[in-house]
């Protein structure tokens, strides 16, 4: 017996599937209602319906889904132009909400599947443009006079090439051939500085997720997962003779125009960067909200050393150059 009906006046429609009359009577008492004092109220309890055909509440619920769906008719879905109203699987649905938003199950489907390419299709614009902004940092990079780099570059250079174990043959780096510095922050303002002079190249096998896409065309790459590599060498040195070079620029210390000015700024710059390491490991030692470093606390810091640097020497105030802290 196939059969639909309206069993109510607000809108509630039974489609009833091949069932004895007694299981379609079952359905109807179920679905039985009617509006009073303006509210919607159900003309008999779960408890008494299951009781009257021995059965358990939950599964006289199972039952009445065989035999038959009810529709809520004032509900239908939003997507469409074919006005399917809302199934309901249970008492408990009806009249919870008149959602304007409803959509049915095909058409959920169908906008899910919408949704999963629409993201595909994302993911491979963004790979691409991913892509193409690794090869233009791989591109930026062109041979270098080793001998003409600065006294400070020769430094970080050697001491690079010294914590590797790739560098002198090839001039590929490991990740902690960088970690010169006790912070983060410090290690990789040396690696930026370093690619921006044209000292370091990007690798070509370096992981895409480590780039990000920011709004605007803005690009964001995490600097500590890049796969780095030395320039190559003006005059085709090996890296072996690179950094026999950059040892003897070291070598020459005071020799060097650049010696005192480098040591002074490399000193203030430990100094300041170990002091701010050393105020956010207090700060998490003693679970403090997490504190951002920005320029006030780095200018309290210089001035701090600055005080413990003059202490040693003059009284405050007398000394008009930059204390060297070592």
């Amino acid at each position: 017996m196939d059969d639909s009906r309206l069993v109510s006046e607000n809108g509630l429609l039974l489609c009833i599937h091949f069932a004895s009359q007694n299981q379609i009577q079952m359905a109807f008492d179920y679905w039985a209602g009617s509006i009073k004092d303006g509210e919607w109220v159900w003309a008999e309890q779960v408890k008494e319906i299951a009781s009257r055909y021995g059965l358990k509440d939950s599964a006289l619920l199972q039952k009445v889904r065989e035999v038959a769906t009810a529709f809520d008719v004032n509900t239908r879905c939003s997507s469409t132009s074919h006005d399917v109203p809302r199934a309901l699987s249970c008492r408990g649905e009806f009249r919870m909400s008149r959602a304007r938003d409803f959509i049915c199950e095909e058409c959920e489907n169908q906008l899910r599947q919408q949704r999963l390419r629409e993201e595909q299709e994302r993911a491979i614009v963004v790979l691409c443009k991913k892509k193409t902004f690794l090869a233009s940092l791989i591109a930026r990079t062109t041979p270098i006079d080793y001998a003409s780099i600065s006294y400070a570059d020769a430094v970080v250079v050697y001491s690079i090439m010294l914590a590797s174990n790739l560098a002198c043959e090839s001039g590929r780096l490991e990740g902690n051939a960088f970690r010169l510095c006790p912070s983060d922050a410090m290690n990789e303002s040396l690696v930026t500085q370093l690619f921006t002079k044209g000292v370091l190249a990007v690798r070509d096998d370096s992981p895409l997720d480590c780039i990000e896409v920011l709004e605007r065309g803005i690009w964001k790459y995490e600097v500590s997962r890049i796969n780095w590599r030395l320039a190559e060498d003006s005059r085709a040195l090996p890296f072996s003779e690179v950094f026999q070079l950059v040892g003897e620029v070291i070598d020459q210390r005071k020799g060097h125009a650049q010696f005192d000015a480098f040591v002074r700024d490399f000193w203030w710059k430990i100094a300041v960067d170990d002091a701010l390491y050393f105020l956010i490991t207090e700060i998490r030692k003693f679970r403090f909200p997490e504190y951002q470093c920005g320029q006030k606390t780095e200018k309290a810091v210089r001035y701090a050393l600055g005080c413990q640097g003059r202490s040693k020497r003059e009284p405050l105030g007398q000394s008009k150059r930059e204390p060297v802290v070592g």
